[in-house]
């Protein structure tokens, strides 16, 4: 459940490699990701491994949507379901969910 207006909150490696996601409580860190996990800020931790899986090249997308995007995708999205009949969704991915 939301608590307050939510923001993006980018995790920015050395090399480069950046992660994101949304939370209501951003925090400006620099440090080590031990340091993080010491912090214990889920969003932050989130947005840290989305950007370790992308330096990893474990994944790829790590960035969200901008402008116009997200609403263009989501009509993709739904007009595949209903061709596929989808009767579940599911989301995967590391998204905080508090």
């Amino acid at each position: 459940m939301v608590k307050g207006r939510e923001v993006l909150l980018r995790a920015t490696l050395p090399n480069g490699a950046s992660g994101e996601c949304f939370t209501d409580k951003p925090m400006n860190f620099k440090g080590t990701l031990e340091e993080l996990l010491e912090i214990g800020e889920l969003p932050s931790l989130i947005a840290a491994l989305n950007a370790l899986m992308k330096h990893e090249k474990l994944i790829e997308k790590t960035i969200h949507c901008i402008g116009d995007t997200p609403r263009k995708c989501s009509r993709l999205l739904c007009n595949y379901l209903q061709i596929i009949e989808a009767e579940k969704v599911g989301l995967i991915g590391f998204q905080p969910a508090s």
